[in-house]
């Protein structure tokens, strides 16, 4: 009879142990089933799936930096620095971006003809209200343009000598392309110019019909760096499959200073062009 009750009371111990091991497993369950429906499903997903994402593209261009220094008729001596990035199509996805190493404003850069104040005649464009009406085209047309983007920055280099804005100075700055050429040589074409050009100062874009014109009141010892674009019209066809003026923009970019016009030194700064149609 003793050895009758052992075994039942040992049965009934073992049951026992299997049960309370069933409950414990199955609370787990239970609890992260729990858990997991109180996360939302969006927050649920944002946990395993990634979110695709498409960033700018990153501007890998090379830029450029020439220096020139020059003395003006009061005795004050100027050291300009001019930095540019190769030529690229004003369509190419990373103007934004070269734009944006300069400028902190990509509302102001042109990306359209009429930004650039050009309206259609015929196969050419032409400018007008900038001191007169330009017929803006490559020799048959145009098609594209090119952007050479860049900044100028001037420094007061005079020894002992500051400049305040009592005794500020004005200078002027040409930038032009297609070597060595005189600034105006566009103009022996008779009929049109192939360059527009903008300056971004401060709140204000000046549009030009031709070579970058920098007009600088000095007022500090330092002025700028201003922003600048230089566009170029090109004209593809079928006659013409890689561009009429393409030749225009692969020499260097040049460089005169003086006061009141008067040219007092140059310096010419290599250019490239990396172009993605």
């Amino acid at each position: 009879m003793k050895r009758l009750t052992a075994i039942i009371l040992a049965t009934f111990l073992v049951i026992s142990l299997v049960g309370c091991g069933g409950q414990t497993n199955s609370g787990k369950i239970e609890e992260e089933t729990e858990v997991s429906a109180k996360i939302p499903p969006t927050t649920r997903r944002e946990t395993t799936t990634k979110v695709a994402t498409t960033a700018p593209p990153v501007a890998n261009v090379k830029w450029k930096e020439g220096t020139i220094e020059w003395t003006n008729k009061n005795g004050y001596t100027f050291r300009a620095t001019i930095r540019v990035a190769p030529w690229l199509f004003w369509t190419d996805p990373r103007i934004e971006s070269v734009w944006g190493q300069i400028s902190k404003e990509p509302s102001r850069l042109p990306r359209t003809f009429e930004d650039w104040g050009l309206r259609n005649v015929g196969s050419t464009k032409t400018t007008s209200g900038r001191g007169g009406t330009f017929i803006f085209r490559a020799p048959s047309g145009v098609t594209d343009l090119y952007y050479l983007i860049g900044t100028v920055k001037v420094e007061n280099v005079t020894n002992s000598w500051r400049i305040t804005a009592e005794n500020s100075q004005v200078e002027r700055i040409y930038l032009f392309s297609g070597g060595e050429q005189k600034p105006y040589s566009w103009l022996e074409m008779l009929d049109h110019t192939p360059f527009v050009t903008a300056v971004f100062y401060g709140n204000t874009t000046k549009m030009l019909d031709s070579v970058a014109i920098l007009d600088m009141d000095i007022k500090a010892d330092s002025w700028g760096p201003v922003p600048f674009i230089i566009a170029c019209a090109e004209n593809f066809s079928p006659k013409f499959p890689d561009g009429e003026c393409h030749e225009w923009i692969e020499k260097y970019l040049a460089c005169d200073v003086g006061s009141d016009g008067k040219q007092e030194k140059r310096i010419s700064i290599p250019l490239e062009r990396d172009i993605v149609r």
